[in-house]
């Protein structure tokens, strides 16, 4: 939902407002949740305890150049890991149909110290009340992302969308002990009305 231009609600960044936006540039900050993870979802994480859902600052900015998108995102916990993530993209859109637009592209996401030691660290006292071995997880990179975007307009107003993604965990998140798998796919299907 977007309401005159500024103010939005979506999937993709929350409820929050474009401080600018064109056909080539997009400013804005919004409020997100990031989910949180219970120990007692599996038996790996038992005794590592829980990490609090918590709402996520964010300032983002995307560019247009041609068919390329470019975009970045900063974000920060407020509760959970109170952590920054930096996460930065890039796509480009085709049009293999008139109302077809198929957009290929990859992401990566950086995290601080907090963050990453947050979800793929394990501390002494966590090592003693579970079954891994302390692990010192650092900054750095943490994923990198491959996905399709494609969107279809039924009519003037009606449209499908779906995205198929693949995340690649990287560096001290790929070697964690908590880690099981270091790739895991992913899809989504959307409908959208435009008024």
């Amino acid at each position: 939902i977007t309401y005159r231009n500024t103010i939005f609600l979506n999937g993709r960044e929350g409820f929050g407002v474009y401080a600018y936006r064109d056909r080539l540039i997009t400013l804005g900050a919004s409020i997100w949740m990031r989910g949180g993870r219970d120990e007692d979802d599996s038996d790996r994480l038992r005794g590592l305890g829980d990490i609090d859902t918590a709402a996520q600052a964010r300032v983002f900015g995307r560019l247009a150049i041609g068919r390329a998108r470019v975009g970045a995102t900063l974000a920060r916990d407020l509760g959970g890991s109170d952590g920054f993530t930096i996460d930065l993209n890039l796509s480009a859109d085709f049009r293999p149909f008139e109302r077809l637009t198929v957009s290929p592209g990859v992401g990566t996401t950086i995290g601080d110290n907090r963050y990453v030691m947050t979800w793929f660290g394990v501390t002494p006292s966590q090592a003693a009340r579970s079954t891994l071995p302390a692990y010192d997880a650092g900054a750095g990179f943490v994923s990198l992302t491959g996905f399709v975007r494609a969107n279809y307009a039924l009519t003037d107003h009606w449209g499908i969308g779906a995205v198929v993604a693949v995340q690649r965990l990287l560096g001290d998140a790929a070697d964690s002990p908590i880690t099981e798998r270091r790739t895991s796919p992913s899809g989504i299907l959307s409908l959208s009305y435009r008024f």
